[in-house]
């Protein structure tokens, strides 16, 4: 095994290898800038090794997603006064190498013979180590979960499985007449191998609410999707596209962003409860305009019972279903939603009414012997990853962010 000395000669090697002065600035130039920070060339290439060393598919789209996050955790965490201490960096970069059963010298090593540099992991580790402290200091208080909470978490949408992701959804309605041109443009689609190219395509051809993220939804536990979606997406690799999912006039596709693995192991879900609501007029502006008013006065599934008291009591409707069960395209509306919120992007009746979805509870089913503890830590690490998320996405949305 190498002697960390010897691994930073190597590193050394690398940044003094002989190159013009052209090559040089090139290499050292930013290619990307957010607000007041860049990355260079460099930086790029170094992230896309380790990125391709870890057996990451399409590192190159990755990389630049992954500098730009680690950009704004980096910054949110300095402007609260969070700097993550020698001792604490050594010890997370120790855990990282534990992680793939080496030690640390045994990873600088693996990583200087792919002429990767030390500062490339300690920089990928400094990232993640600042952004996990700066959430646990921001969000901390609010994701508690006490006692008095297990006993509503039967109903509050509990997740059961330790493997969650991240897709990009494009969904594409097929008007009559125009159904070979919608399977030319999915046909398309399937082929598509980056993030960045099928977020582009969101954007011209999906009729999703999320077309305006580039087809981005945020993170969902598997055992949060319903039953169709679940068998398509958990045999994807992040960057592939799943085949074509046949929903009530229109086609869906999936695109795999990310997966990991979370420690917190919870009850499946046994059943997801929801209501749905046809409003007559069909999909235009004033009927989704009284969808998205219904929407607002209604916080759970319940108040609709009071706001169409003096309605046709059969517009409304509350189901509960195996989450195997649901229709595909109600399955692909609910798998975006938390309780309590809504959508309306479906017709019904022939498209004469529009159908509001309400997700009204997923249901866990209790293992036999659950530990009270372990429950109320998966409840409150739940919490921190849904505020962490969003409040990421916020930082993104309002960075300035441009490439060289």
């Amino acid at each position: 095994m190498l002697h960390p000395f010897k691994i930073l000669a190597i590193a050394l090697i690398i940044f003094l290898l002989p190159a013009t002065q052209g090559q040089a600035q090139g290499l050292f130039a930013p290619v990307i800038t957010i607000n007041e920070s860049v990355v260079t060339g460099f930086e790029l290439d170094q992230r896309q090794r380790f990125l391709r060393l870890l057996g990451a598919p399409d590192p190159l789209s990755l990389a630049s997603e992954q500098l730009i996050e680690d950009r704004l955790k980096i910054a949110a965490a300095k402007n609260v006064g969070i700097r993550p201490t020698q001792e604490e960096l050594d010890s997370a970069v120790a855990e990282f190498a534990g992680r793939r059963n080496l030690t640390t010298e045994g990873l600088l090593e693996t990583l200087a013979s792919d002429g990767i540099a030390p500062q490339t992991l300690r920089d990928f580790v400094r990232a993640g180590l600042a952004w996990r402290q700066y959430v646990q200091t921001r969000f901390g208080a609010r994701a508690g979960a006490g006692a008095d909470e297990l006993d509503r978490v039967l109903t509050t949408g509990a997740d059961g499985s330790s493997i969650r992701v991240a897709l990009n959804e494009i969904v594409i309605p097929i008007p009559k007449g125009r159904e070979a041109e919608v399977s030319r443009v999915v046909e398309q689609i399937v082929k598509i191998t980056t993030i960045e190219e099928f977020q582009r395509a969101a954007r011209q051809v999906s009729a999703a609410p999320s077309r305006a993220q580039g087809g981005a939804l945020g993170w969902r536990m598997v055992s949060d999707l319903p039953g169709p979606i679940q068998s398509i997406v958990i045999e994807l690799a992040p960057g592939e596209v799943s085949r074509p999912l046949p929903v009530s006039g229109a086609v869906a596709l999936f695109q795999m962003r990310a997966m990991e693995e979370v420690g917190y192991n919870a009850p499946p879900i046994a059943a997801i409860e929801y209501a749905t609501v046809r409003l007559a007029g069909g999909n235009t502006p004033e009927t989704r305009m009284r969808a998205s008013i219904l929407n607002e006065k209604a916080a759970r599934c319940d108040d609709l019972y009071g706001l169409l008291r003096n309605e046709n009591p059969s517009m409304l409707e509350r189901i509960s279903m195996a989450p195997e069960e649901l229709p595909s395209d109600i399955a692909i509306e609910l798998a975006r939603l938390d309780p309590g919120e809504a959508s309306f992007n479906l017709t019904a009746d022939n498209g004469t009414s529009l159908l509001m979805v309400m997700l009204c509870s997923r249901v866990a089913a209790l293992r036999e012997g659950e530990a009270r503890e372990n429950l109320v830590l998966g409840l409150r690490n739940q919490r921190l990853e849904t505020l962490a998320n969003s409040h990421l996405a916020q930082l993104r949305a309002e960075a300035d962010i441009s490439f060289k």
